[in-house]
């Protein structure tokens, strides 16, 4: 059996690369704007775990409530201090 992390991980590599993304843009300067699409990505993390608790991807170590109410709170935290923040 070859391992395929594509496969494996599906849609949860559109979930890195929204967060990559969120990254490189506050690494260029916009802190504001990479922390909306941060919180985005965890926003889009969280909808895709209650959406699909069963998946293959390993990732079941918690509830997926918990996972939820991990990630919207987190997006949370990082959309108040993307936009508190003044540099």
């Amino acid at each position: 059996m070859r391992f395929d992390p594509f496969r494996r991980l599906g849609v949860w590599w559109l979930v890195a690369g929204v967060a990559a993304i969120g990254l490189l843009i506050m690494v260029q300067g916009g802190i504001r704007l990479g922390g909306v699409v941060v919180a985005v990505a965890l926003v889009v993390a969280a909808i895709v775990r209650i959406a699909r608790p069963t998946d293959d991807s390993g990732i079941r170590v918690r509830s997926p409530l918990t996972d939820v109410i991990v990630l919207l709170t987190l997006a949370a935290l990082v959309a108040v201090t993307a936009s508190i923040v003044n540099l």
